[in-house]
């Protein structure tokens, strides 16, 4: 991905006021931030490693070697619970 320089200088600004430290503004900090924002985490079923991959990029636990996955948004896991004990929650309800 090429970035605009007008907007890795305007990160270059914005990390270096935040820092307050001149050297924290050069364009190469702005992009490594840029490519940090595309990172998707993902993490491992199995044993709960976590790890931070280009979105279509899989990747394999360096621990475990499962697949690891992107972790669900909270409000698809809470969804998904109330799917899953649909009956249990009904009947909690209606007492």
């Amino acid at each position: 991905m090429t970035t605009p320089p007008t907007l890795r200088r305007f990160l270059a600004r914005v990390i270096a006021a935040k820092s307050g430290e001149a050297n924290a503004g050069r364009e190469e900090v702005a992009a490594e931030v840029l490519h940090a924002l595309q990172l998707v985490q993902r993490f491992c079923r199995d044993c709960g490693n976590e790890a931070y991959a280009l979105e279509a990029v899989p990747l394999l636990c360096g621990q475990c070697h499962t697949p690891m996955q992107t972790p669900e948004p909270e409000s698809i896991r809470i969804e998904n619970f109330i799917e899953r004990h649909r009956r249990t929650l009904q009947g909690l309800a209606e007492r």
